[in-house]
């Protein structure tokens, strides 16, 4: 077996992958892409989300959970919830 062709077929199920993943987050209110945004690709921590956008940290909370649970959701119904758990718990 060729490990370029290994490669290259690895590098187009990440690229489908990270598509799902970004379809689902889109899926997701304006306010929830915003606090999981602020998590995954900023790295705030919950309470520096909850002091920019004026929010409880409680609000903040179920707002990521909501997200995480949804995503996980789609993506298991998409069939690669295995493959991406370790990413968004990351």
């Amino acid at each position: 077996m060729n490990p370029l062709s290994n490669d290259v077929e690895e590098q187009v199920s990440i690229s489908e992958n990270n598509r799902l993943l970004q379809e689902a987050i889109t899926m997701l209110s304006p306010q929830r892409q915003l606090v999981y945004r602020l998590s995954r690709y900023e790295g705030l921590d919950h309470k520096q989300i909850a002091e920019e956008m004026q929010l409880s940290r409680n609000t903040v909370k179920n707002h990521m959970v909501q997200a995480l649970r949804f995503i996980r959701t789609y993506l298991n119904n998409k069939g690669i919830f295995i493959f991406l758990l370790s990413i968004l718990f990351v």
